[in-house]
């Protein structure tokens, strides 16, 4: 699928490999798409759609954004691409602590943790007092 294909495409071979509940909601996705197309919108966000979808019935933004929901963001991407939407919000990763982490770098979030806390200060655990079975009374010690 690294190609453009067009939604009607897409949508075949997805309802040819799907079982009869997911086909269901792959044509309400589709039937959604087309509506918002045909209405001259360009907001195919996961959101709008999910929100058109669940008040019919379908799968919610939800179950669209998680892993079992792929193919029917691929419609909703196929939908997209085809009217030259773009997406309204966009990843940025900025320079300093998480992107940091995200790249790689050096760790701040955890820089210093195998030296000892402020003030040479060592923090142990104390243990946890036994406690009678239930229904014995506490004996005091």
């Amino acid at each position: 699928m690294n190609e453009i294909q067009s939604p009607k495409a897409l949508m075949q071979a997805l309802c040819a490999h799907a079982d009869p509940r997911k086909t269901r909601s792959l044509r309400l996705i589709y039937a959604i798409c087309e509506e918002q197309r045909d209405r001259g919108s360009k907001d195919y966000s996961v959101a709008t759609i999910g929100r058109l979808s669940a008040e019919r019935g379908g799968p919610a933004a939800g179950a669209i954004r998680n892993k079992t929901g792929e193919p029917y963001r691929a419609v909703i991407k196929a939908f997209a691409d085809s009217v030259g939407s773009k997406s309204r919000r966009t990843v940025e990763v900025r320079s300093g602590p998480a992107g940091l982490i995200l790249h790689g770098g050096d760790r701040p979030c955890v820089a210093g943790a195998d030296r000892p806390a402020a003030g040479g200060i060592e923090i142990h655990a104390r243990p946890t007092p036994r406690r009678a079975p239930f229904g014995e009374p506490e004996r005091r010690t």
